[in-house]
């Protein structure tokens, strides 16, 4: 296992984890596609499931909403707003790893969206498409801290040595591991880390 030498850099999933995607997603599935469901997808993540389309169908819609200007423009998690400024000036510094497309305009799109939902820059990006693992990115960086709020890949950056935070959600609920500490938002993340 690698030593840990850099526990003031966060690496950090963006959607549901700081900003703001399932419910700015499910309304515009509705609003352009005609594609409703009777439940939060903010409470279960599992498109397909809620929408009755194909893993392919899917794709394609996810792609397609990454590719709009509304990815420019996704809210922070009110938890997230007001502690990662804090971290920042704390000394913390933000590497972004997220499941989304990896094209230039998207990835500037993000880059922005994070610098004016949290008033500074993200020190990198990675935008690692739309695939199950987040490993390749993860191994970039030697021990740090990792959040997320999908339990696999809290799981995959524990297993690299990662100080990993798993956001509680309903949908990640269903596993416990005992290298993940659970939270339930960035204020007690803050707590253990200041």
């Amino acid at each position: 296992m690698r030593s840990i030498r850099n526990m003031k850099r966060i690496l950090v999933d963006l959607d549901e984890t700081i900003l703001e995607f399932s419910d700015p997603f499910q309304k515009w599935l509705g609003e352009a596609h005609g594609l409703f469901s009777a439940y939060r997808l903010k409470d279960h993540h599992d498109i397909p499931k809620l929408f009755n389309i194909d893993f392919q169908v899917t794709m394609a819609l996810v792609s397609e909403f990454h590719r709009s200007p509304q990815m420019e423009y996704l809210e922070p998690l009110p938890c997230a707003v007001s502690v990662l400024p804090a971290l920042y000036k704390a000394g913390y510094r933000f590497i972004a790893i997220t499941a989304c497309l990896n094209e230039i305009k998207t990835v500037e799109r993000r880059k922005a969206n994070l610098r004016a939902a949290f008033g500074f820059d993200f020190d990198e990006v990675h935008c690692v498409g739309l695939v199950p693992s987040k490993k390749e990115a993860l191994e970039l960086y030697d021990s740090s801290i990792w959040v997320d709020d999908l339990y696999h890949h809290a799981v995959q950056g524990a297993e690299l040595g990662h100080k990993s935070f798993l956001i509680d959600r309903p949908y990640n609920r269903h596993a416990n591991h005992p290298d993940i500490s659970r939270v339930v938002d960035w204020h007690e993340i803050a707590e253990k880390l200041l």
